[in-house]
């Protein structure tokens, strides 16, 4: 099965998508925490 270029660049894009999202997430996270818990 041929994969089209096209294809292959919105797969990439969407796995690029979910990496950064993944990512700002590992970010925001300790953040977040951080911010919270000291009280």
């Amino acid at each position: 099965m041929r994969i089209t270029n096209g294809r292959k660049s919105e797969l990439l894009l969407v796995v690029g998508l979910v990496e950064v999202r993944s990512l700002a997430a590992a970010v925001q996270l300790p953040s977040s925490v951080a911010q919270v818990s000291p009280m």
